[in-house]
C-alpha cells in the first residue's frame, strides 16, 4: 500500500478516520491511534482533551474560631518540659534504683536524703506545670484541625499531670521513712512506703507514656495542616517511640533523654504551625 498523499512512498499506517495509507511524514499519532494530517487538520477527529489526576486536599475541620494563642501556649508548655526532661531523667532513674531495694535498712538513698525532697518535688511540679501547658496545645489541634486525637491527648495529659503530683508526694513520703525509721525502728512502715512508690512510679510511667503516644499520634494525623508535614511526622513518630519505651518503666530513663531533643521539635513545630483559614460567608 501507498501512501496516499505521496505514491512513491510506501504506507506505514492506515489512517483510523478515513481508512487511507498514509507514510512516515503524514502519519500523526495521537493518544495511541494514528491518522493522517488531512484529518487532523481539518479536525474531522475529535481530541479529547488531557486531564491532570485530580489532587484531593484534606481540609481541616475547626471547632469554632481557630485560635492561634493555643499553639503558643503549647509551644511554652513544650520548652518547660524540654528544660524538665533532663532532671527527670535523674529522677526516674534514682526511683528505679531505690524501688529495687529489697530492705530500707539496707539503703542509702540514691536520692540523697530527705534534703533532696525539695528539689526532686520541685521538679516534679516543674514538670507538672509544663505538660499542662504543653495540653493545652494539643487542645489547639482540636479547636483548630478538629482533631479528636488531639482532644484526646489534652484530656489524658490532665490525668498524667495529677499522677505528677501523687509521684512526688510518693517520693516525699519515701524519703521521710528514713528519719521515722532512725527514732522509732519502724521497719514496716519504710517497706509500706517503698511499695507505695513502686505502685506509683509504674502508674506514672504508664499514664505518661500513653500520653505521648497520644501526643505524637496528634502530630501525625494533623501533619497535612500544619504547613510542616515533614517535622510534624518526624515530631510524631520519636514522640510515640519515647511513649512506648516509657511504658516498659526500666526505659523511662532513656525514653526521657529521647524526649529531649522531641519536645525541642515539638516546640518549634507550636510556633510554626499554620492556622486554617475561614472562608468568608457571603452577605445579602
Amino acid at each position: 500500500m501507498k501512501c496516499w498523499v505521496h505514491p512513491q512512498e510506501d504506507a506505514v499506517a492506515v489512517c483510523k478516520s478515513c481508512s487511507k495509507g498514509v507514510c512516515q511524514n503524514c502519519a500523526v499519532s495521537i493518544s495511541g491511534d494514528v491518522y493522517c494530517k488531512a484529518c487532523v487538520e481539518s479536525r474531522r477527529i475529535f481530541i479529547p482533551p488531557t486531564r491532570e489526576p485530580l489532587k484531593i486536599e484534606h481540609v481541616p475541620t475547626p471547632k469554632g474560631v481557630p485560635i492561634k494563642a493555643l499553639f503558643t501556649i503549647g509551644g511554652a508548655g513544650n520548652i518547660l518540659t524540654t528544660i524538665a526532661s533532663m532532671p527527670l531523667t535523674l529522677v526516674f532513674f534514682g526511683t528505679i534504683l531505690a524501688i529495687s531495694q529489697t530492705s530500707f535498712r539496707y539503703y542509702k538513698p540514691f536520692f540523697g536524703g530527705e534534703t533532696s525532697t525539695v528539689p526532686i518535688f520541685s521538679i516534679l511540679v516543674f514538670t507538672f506545670i509544663g505538660i499542662i501547658f504543653a495540653a493545652i496545645g494539643y487542645l489547639g489541634a482540636y479547636k483548630n484541625y478538629g482533631s479528636g486525637v488531639g482532644a484526646a491527648g489534652f484530656a489524658f495529659s490532665l490525668v498524667a499531670a495529677i499522677m505528677f503530683m501523687v509521684y512526688a508526694g510518693a517520693i516525699a513520703v519515701y524519703l521521710s521513712t528514713e528519719e521515722w525509721e532512725w527514732r522509732f525502728n519502724f521497719y514496716y512502715y519504710s517497706e509500706a512506703a517503698r511499695v507505695f512508690l513502686l505502685l506509683v512510679f509504674i502508674i506514672t510511667c504508664i499514664l505518661f507514656g500513653i500520653m505521648l503516644i497520644l501526643w505524637g499520634a496528634t502530630h501525625i494525623v494533623t501533619r497535612r495542616f500544619t504547613g510542616h508535614s515533614g517535622l510534624s511526622t518526624a515530631t510524631g513518630i520519636m514522640m510515640i517511640v519515647s511513649g512506648a519505651l516509657t511504658l516498659s518503666t526500666i526505659l523511662s530513663s532513656v525514653a526521657l533523654s529521647l524526649l529531649f531533643v522531641t519536645e525541642i521539635l515539638a516546640t518549634i513545630l507550636f510556633f510554626i504551625m499554620k492556622i486554617p483559614e475561614l472562608s468568608a460567608k457571603p452577605t445579602s
